[in-house]
């Protein structure tokens, strides 16, 4: 039986999302009528290409606009899940959950308890080493004092120190302190500290003692993202996916293998934390796979490379909204998946001298 779901997904835009809606597009059960949205689209909304409505709503720094603009669209639309792409977003809809309750709208993401134990770096390792879980060194930055003392502490120039912002997702605000770092070759992903330093030094004062940084140890073992499908805190589908290389923080290429270890390890997280539903957990080996690998983050929400997951055997959109609305889903924690490599490539699209683009993706 074919069934029409109304979703709508957050930040549509997004280099990665067009390869995560072109899942649902071929889910043979569902049919989704799929509303996108962008608060920040320059002069060209790439992101209404892929989807079958497209709005520009408030910045979600504007909470209240940006909630009664989505509740608006969902009302107009009719829509039954909503998808958020960013921790800010996730837990925007999580404190409001109940204005969108109201007219049978859910979320696809945890419950605002679980989230705020999450989404807020330095809080995140300060509960995963109360729960027993391996970190990486690290620490809370606010100031320009606490910065130099902090990289200091971690070992630089020696070692490489990460520095990123407590609250932002993704790879924003992301830089990597490297003494033997060339900007012209990574850019500002990677810096000597003194470049780095020079940055700060150049923000408006007050914001120099309002840094909201968190400061850790580089680690250059193997890479893991994650990917975990959970009900009541229980996970019922776990994929590993080995990172073999990143652009701008955005995984490029990577393998989804076995790896029982780091597999038990995020069940372990999602579990102590409390999370559901779809939780990305990430965590990486000091050197090569010696040892305990260290959990650097968790993310109550769709990961940027979930679509991989489909290509090898599980649909983790589509099955953690089958989970959401109380239906049974098609797999179970022992569901078997293929390995293979994931690679991506950039796609062009065109428009013509009026705006107008010339083609669609779908």
């Amino acid at each position: 039986m074919n069934y029409i779901r109304n979703i709508l997904i957050t930040d549509v835009g997004h280099p990665v999302t067009a390869s995560a809606i072109e899942t649902l597009r071929g889910v043979a059960s569902c049919t989704y009528n799929i509303i996108g949205i962008d608060h920040s689209v320059a002069n060209y909304p790439v992101g209404r290409l892929w989807v079958d409505q497209h709005y520009v709503v408030p910045s979600p720094e504007d909470i209240e606009g940006y909630t009664r603009a989505v509740l608006d669209i969902c009302i107009q639309h009719k829509v039954d899940v909503i998808v958020p792409w960013t921790n800010e977003e996730a837990i925007i809809f999580a404190e409001h959950a109940s204005i969108f309750s109201d007219h049978n709208i859910k979320i696809l993401t945890s419950d605002v308890s679980g989230i705020n134990k999450v989404v807020d770096k330095y809080f995140l390792m300060n509960n995963l080493k109360e729960f027993g879980f391996a970190t990486p060194l690290y620490h809370s930055v606010d100031t320009l004092q606490e910065l130099v003392s902090a990289v200091k502490i971690l070992g630089y120039p020696a070692k490489k120190v990460v520095v990123k912002p407590r609250n932002l997702s993704g790879a924003r605000g992301f830089c990597l302190l490297d003494q033997d770092s060339d900007i012209s070759e990574r850019g500002f992903s990677s810096l000597p500290f003194s470049a780095y330093l020079e940055i700060i030094k150049h923000l408006p004062h007050a914001k120099q003692n309002d840094l909201d940084l968190i400061a850790m140890e580089y680690l250059s073992g193997e890479d893991y993202s994650v990917d975990v499908l959970a009900r009541e805190s229980k996970s019922i589908a776990i994929i590993p996916r080995l990172r073999l290389q990143a652009t701008g923080g955005v995984s490029s290429m990577g393998e989804t293998i076995e790896a029982p270890k780091v597999s038990r390890i995020a069940s372990n997280v999602v579990e102590a934390f409390g999370l559901n539903l779809n939780v990305n957990v990430q965590m990486r080996y000091r050197r090569g796979r010696q040892g305990e690998p260290f959990v650097y983050d968790v993310n109550p929400r769709i990961s940027g490379t979930i679509a991989a997951n489909d290509h090898v055997g599980i649909n983790f959109i589509h099955e953690g909204i089958q989970v959401l609305l109380g239906e049974s889903p098609s797999l179970s924690k022992k569901s078997t998946y293929t390995h293979a490599i994931m690679i991506r490539r950039w796609k062009e699209e065109y428009i013509d001298l009026k705006g107008n683009f010339e083609a669609t993706v779908r």
